[in-house]
């Protein structure tokens, strides 16, 4: 993530979307989908979600774009093999955390008082995440 924000600085999600090659696209797309990588190129963002929520499932797919490149096909892995996918949500989900902390750090000091998990919480991710962020924190 430092990388990220060292080369290219602290982007609007969107804005770093676009500069990684993904267009953004706010769609209705039901209640169960948060969002759908289209070709690897368009991500339609379900547009029901609240702005924050819309964040972090862009940042989530930028996470998986700097991390796990753009060859990986997620339903193949997860439908045809026997492989497991959730150490590669982590990632990319800590990607997202990680990204708003910066981004959105005066939120996270005076709005959540530096509460990692409500600060996860607000924009939809997962403890999980928040945990294993809290960790690196602590450090």
């Amino acid at each position: 993530m430092r990388e990220v924000v060292s080369t290219r600085g602290l982007l609007h999600p969107c804005d770093l979307a676009s500069c990684l090659g993904i267009a953004v696209e706010r769609l209705p797309v039901g209640d169960t989908v948060q969002g759908i990588l289209v070709g690897g190129r368009m991500l339609v963002v379900n547009s029901a979600l609240s702005y924050p929520r819309q964040h972090a499932v862009v940042l989530h797919e930028c996470g998986h774009r700097v991390l796990h490149g753009d060859r990986e096909n997620r339903l193949f892995l997860e439908f045809r093999t026997f492989l497991s996918h959730g150490r590669k949500e982590l990632e990319a989900d800590l990607f997202a955390l990680f990204y708003l902390l910066e981004w959105d750090r005066d939120s996270f000091f005076f709005d959540f008082g530096r509460d990692v998990f409500r600060f996860a919480g607000h924009y939809g991710l997962p403890g999980r995440a928040a945990a294993e962020a809290l960790k690196v924190l602590a450090r």
